[in-house]
């Protein structure tokens, strides 16, 4: 196996991942899902998806962002 960058990513992204699989605090889910964030949206590997499905993805993730904005202020 070749450690590339993007095998290198494959391999932390699985790692958090099997994490998930521990009682760990709920700050580690937060923290995966701004790393899955982050792969998706990074300049590093192309993600090849057609034009419409980024639309549909830009508006799950924005609108993901800002109801967390609310659900943050009801749970404080």
């Amino acid at each position: 196996m070749k450690f590339t960058t993007e095998n290198l990513i494959k391999i932390a992204l699985a790692i958090l991942l099997l994490g998930c699989l521990f009682h760990l605090p709920y700050g580690y889910y937060q923290l995966l899902r701004y790393v899955a964030l982050a792969v998706l949206f990074q300049p590093l590997v192309k993600i090849g998806f057609g034009r419409t499905v980024w639309i549909v993805i830009d508006i799950v993730v924005a609108a993901g962002l800002i109801l967390t904005l609310f659900l943050r202020d009801k749970r404080s």
